[in-house]
């Protein structure tokens, strides 16, 4: 199962991933703080430690 949290505007905070009763991964999301616009996904693998993170940039024209 999936379980998930949002901010008042609804935008997605933060996920977790669960097998049966125990987590397997913990990911958040962060935002520009003026635009609203997606900043980076932060990922832990629970089970190896490991850490991802993607980071997102925005142009404008």
């Amino acid at each position: 199962r999936r379980t998930f949290l949002y901010d008042q505007a609804g935008n997605l905070l933060e996920t977790d991933l669960w097998h049966d009763d125990r987590q397997v991964s913990h990911e958040e999301f962060l935002y520009e703080a003026d635009t609203f616009f997606l900043k980076a996904r932060i990922r832990k693998d629970l089970g190896t430690g490991t850490i991802h993170v993607v980071r997102f940039t925005t142009e404008r024209r």
